[in-house]
């Protein structure tokens, strides 16, 4: 009867992480699109404010496609721990990893928002500000994640 319950609860924790991974998959294409459209944003402008602008929103992009990342590869690692004690050590660790990639996001949403405020082409803006809400999601997003029963 013990195994059963096991084997339930692990079965509804898999369930679980399988729709987080899928939701981190979805954001890692996301971002990896915001990167592109930044690219092609700054095409034609280098050594210029809009070219610096674009840059730095694509680097924001792209390091926010590495972190979702590796959400997802941390994520894949505690749903294959199944020893207890391992378990536990995995947890403390992506918990952590976790509150550290949201404090690295609010940098980056103020990032953005200073980013918006100079550029002078409507499009980079529309695009940076629906990226900052997915920022502003995915942060959220991370700040709810909890592993653990404790």
């Amino acid at each position: 009867m013990k195994s059963l319950v096991f084997l339930l609860l692990l079965y509804g924790l898999s369930c679980s992480a399988q729709a987080n991974l899928q939701t981190f998959s979805a954001k890692a294409k996301q971002f990896s699109d915001y990167g592109e459209d930044f690219v092609g944003f700054g095409k034609g402008e280098s050594n210029s404010l809009e070219h610096e602008i674009s840059s730095e929103l694509f680097t924001v992009a792209f390091q926010n496609k590495e972190r979702v990342s590796a959400v997802t590869a941390l994520l894949t690692i505690h749903l294959g721990t199944l020893c207890p004690q391992d378990r536990s050590l995995v947890e403390t660790v992506i918990q952590q990893e976790f509150s550290h990639y949201s404090k690295q996001i609010a940098i980056d949403i103020k990032q953005v928002n200073l980013d918006v405020r100079d550029t002078k082409k409507p499009g980079v803006a529309a695009e940076a500000l629906r990226m900052q809400s997915d920022l502003r999601e995915l942060q959220d997003l991370l700040d709810s994640i909890k592993l653990s029963e404790k």
